[in-house]
């Protein structure tokens, strides 16, 4: 199963910087986590709320999918990767 999560923290930092340089998109399946600015959901899939949150993911709102998923625009480098780290790591833990 793939969970596809939105970065908030990423979103409103790249809106800050006026770019789009931080991936927006998390997909995780099982210890696989992948980032991107576009995500393409090749098959069925279900949104998800739970208004206290998600217990595995913290979230209120997210994807699931057993389909493929394609993702696209991640992080190029190891310097992209740590400043989406800088931005975004809170968010993914909480």
């Amino acid at each position: 199963m793939k969970r596809i999560l939105v970065n908030r923290a990423a979103v409103v930092e790249n809106a800050r910087s006026e770019t789009a340089d931080l991936p927006i998109y998390t997909v995780i399946e099982g210890e696989e986590i992948r980032y991107g600015t576009s995500v393409a959901i090749m098959g069925p899939s279900v949104l998800c709320y739970n208004p206290k949150g998600d217990p595995g993911l913290g979230r209120r709102v997210w994807i699931e999918t057993s389909a493929p998923v394609v993702i696209q625009g991640g992080p190029s480098d190891q310097k992209g990767l740590d400043r989406f780290n800088d931005c975004c790591d809170d968010e993914l833990q909480t």
